[in-house]
C-alpha cells in the first residue's frame, strides 16, 4: 500500500510538472505567435503605407499630365480661334476692296459713258436735246441707285463677318471654360 502511494505520489508529481511544462511551451509559444503576429502587422502596415505612397505619386503624375493636356488643348483651341478670326477678318477685307473697286470701275466707266452722251446730246437738235437730257439724268440716276444697292452689300458682308468673328470668340470662352471644367474634374477625382 505503502509503495502504492509512493507510485501515485511519483505520478503526481511528474504529472504536475509535465503541466507546468507544457504551460510554459504554451506561453512561450503564444509569446513567439503574439511576436510574429506583431511583425506580421508591421510588414502589412509597411507594405500599406508604400502602397499608398505609391498610389497618391501615380494620381499626382495623372492629374499633373491631365493639366497638362488639358492647358495644351486650351492652347490649341485658342490659336485655331485666333487664325480662324484672323482668316475671316482678311476673307472680308479683300470681298470689301474687290467690291469696293469693282463698285468705283462700274462708277467711272458709267460716268463716263454719260459724260460722252451728254456731250454727244450737246450736239444734236434741240428737239432731241431734251429727251437727252431726261435719258442723262435717267442713266444718274440708275447709277445712283446701283451706287446705293453695291453700298448695302457692302454694309451686309461686314455685317455678316463681325457675326463669324463673334462665333469664333464664343467658340474659344466655351473651350476655355470646357477645359477649366476638365482640369477641375481631373483635381478633384484626384483626390
Amino acid at each position: 500500500m505503502r509503495q502504492a502511494r509512493e507510485d501515485m505520489t511519483a505520478v503526481r508529481r511528474e504529472a504536475d510538472e509535465l503541466v507546468v511544462s507544457v504551460k510554459k511551451q504554451a506561453e512561450q509559444e503564444l509569446e513567439t505567435a503574439k511576436a510574429q503576429a506583431e511583425e506580421d502587422l508591421t510588414a502589412v502596415k509597411q507594405e500599406a503605407e508604400r502602397a499608398l505612397a505609391k498610389l497618391k505619386h501615380q494620381t499626382e503624375e495623372a492629374r499633373v499630365i491631365a493639366e497638362k493636356e488639358a492647358a495644351g488643348a486650351l492652347a490649341a483651341a485658342q490659336q485655331q480661334a485666333e487664325q480662324e478670326r484672323r482668316t475671316a477678318e482678311l476673307d472680308a477685307q479683300k470681298v470689301l476692296k474687290e467690291t469696293k473697286q469693282e463698285a468705283q470701275e462700274s462708277l467711272i466707266k458709267m460716268q463716263t459713258s454719260a459724260e460722252k452722251f451728254e456731250k454727244q446730246a450737246g450736239n444734236l437738235n434741240e428737239k432731241y436735246s431734251s429727251g437727252c437730257k431726261t435719258l442723262t439724268e435717267s442713266t444718274k440716276n440708275a447709277l445712283t441707285t446701283i451706287l446705293n444697292d453695291t453700298k448695302k452689300q457692302l454694309s451686309n458682308t461686314v455685317q455678316e463677318t463681325r457675326k463669324k468673328i463673334r462665333t469664333c470668340a464664343w467658340v474659344s470662352i466655351t473651350a476655355v471654360i470646357l477645359c477649366a471644367a476638365l482640369c477641375s474634374l481631373v483635381v478633384l477625382w484626384s483626390r
